[in-house]
This record gives structure tokens, sequence and C-alpha cells, in this order.
């Protein structure tokens, strides 16, 4: 199964290793293993998390406040943004 990142959820997945690499050596090693981590989950079972708008889903990460938003379509998922879910839900909320 094909996994591809929205140029927004690239960037944002940049900002947040940043920002948490910043904070603590070697924290954003443990993030993007929990990306990675998540994306596993979903290929695992692509439809099992919770629907946002009529395509998108979201999957939370368990050590991190950050979700994945993303959708599966002809066997291929498309992460479209990775949220910092630290920051007001209602910016979030209103994209989807």
């Amino acid at each position: 199964m094909k996994v591809r990142f929205l140029s927004v959820a690239e960037t944002e997945l940049v900002k947040l290793l940043t920002w948490y690499e910043e904070r603590q050596q070697g924290l954003s090693s443990r993030l993007l293993d929990e990306v990675e981590d998540a994306i596993s989950r979903i290929k695992a079972n692509p439809t099992a998390w919770r629907p946002i708008g009529e395509k998108h889903r979201r999957i939370m990460l368990h050590i991190f406040k950050v979700g994945l938003i993303y959708r599966y379509q002809d066997d291929e998922i498309v992460i479209s943004e990775i949220l910092d879910l630290r920051s007001d839900p209602i910016h979030w909320r209103t994209k989807f």
C-alpha cells in the first residue's frame, strides 16, 4: 500500500520535529517513530479511525499530542495534514 504526504503535512511534520528536538535531544526521533507506528496502524486497517468530514479520518499518536489526518482511496493512503493538538482546536476543526 502506497503512502503519500501532501506538502502541507510534510511542512508541519518538519516544524514539529524541529520544535521537539529543540526541547530535548532525541525527542524528534521518538516523534518520527510514533508517526511511523500510526502509519503502520492505518495500513493494517485504514477505515478503523474516526471519520472527519466526508473523505478524511484522524488517528492520534499515543505519546505526543499530534493527530494525522488522512484519506484512503484506491489502495493509497494520503496524509493530508499533521495536527499539533496543543494548538487551538477551532483552527483545525474548521479545515475538515
